[in-house]
């Protein structure tokens, strides 16, 4: 069985690096594949397979679902699974019962399309800035079920919902686990959502206002979005000890 690990990035200078080195250890650095679309800024660190791709908008959620159906298209010509998910989401396998992904794979490869159990990871505003060089999860101890992330993550075959189709609760494997590492850490989640804001946006986004948390306009409704967790399941609660040292 091979699994290639594709994402899309732009401006993904943190959160990247984090994505490669834990993805690295999953599957051979010649099976991740990289699409960079006109990144502003320099991402750091080298990487085996980086390809720039360009969108005519700097946001547009129909070209990233078009792109990516054929980016997965392509992949599983030579592939026989592949893991698609954001630079900051995180793809766990139980650890008490799987290797890595490729063992989750292997053990359930019956399956066409698997579907994450998503989390949100919690840094509070008042935490000690998050060091993304050492272990994350040693750093932030909370995290809440979140039905945005109970969504298609490893397929055989090309999804055409890749970005859309989310609230996946009754399909969703519990032993497979989406980490979203996007309030991990206030500063880093403020500074990446003020750029984001200035991007050139496909009007039809707007108009179906996907994509509103990039457009966050001031400090206090970002304030509101970053400390309060809308289609949550639950309340916030602790991270697993037996998952913290994943990543």
């Amino acid at each position: 069985m091979r699994l290639a690990v594709i994402t899309i990035i732009k401006d993904e200078d943190i959160f990247l690096p984090v994505w490669y080195n834990y993805y690295k250890k999953q599957v051979p650095e010649t099976d991740i594949f990289i699409y960079d679309n006109d990144s502003k800024i320099k991402i750091p660190g080298e990487y085996k397979n980086f390809t720039p791709i360009h969108s005519g908008f700097e946001f547009d959620h129909i070209w990233l679902r078009q792109t990516l159906y054929k980016i997965m298209a392509y992949q599983l010509l030579f592939y026989d699974y592949v893991l698609c998910v954001d630079a900051d989401e995180i793809v766990i396998p139980d650890p008490r019962k799987y290797k890595n992904i490729v063992d989750y794979v292997n053990k359930n490869k019956g399956k066409e399309t698997i579907y994450s159990t998503g989390y949100e990871v919690f840094g509070k505003k008042a935490d000690t800035p998050i060091n993304f060089n050492t272990v994350l999860f040693a750093q932030r101890h909370y995290w809440t079920k979140l039905k945005n992330f109970f969504k298609p993550v490893i397929s055989s075959i090309p999804i055409k919902k890749m970005y859309s189709d989310y609230h996946c609760e009754s399909v969703a494997d519990p032993e497979l686990y989406l980490a979203h590492l996007n309030r991990i850490d206030y500063a880093t989640s403020y500074n990446k959502y003020n750029r984001e804001k200035s991007y050139k946006w496909n009007p039809d986004d707007l108009k179906k206002t996907d994509g509103w948390q990039h457009r966050i306009s001031n400090d206090s409704a970002f304030d509101e979005y970053y400390l309060q967790i809308k289609n949550s399941f639950g309340p916030v609660g602790p991270i697993p000890e037996w998952i913290k040292g994943t990543i």
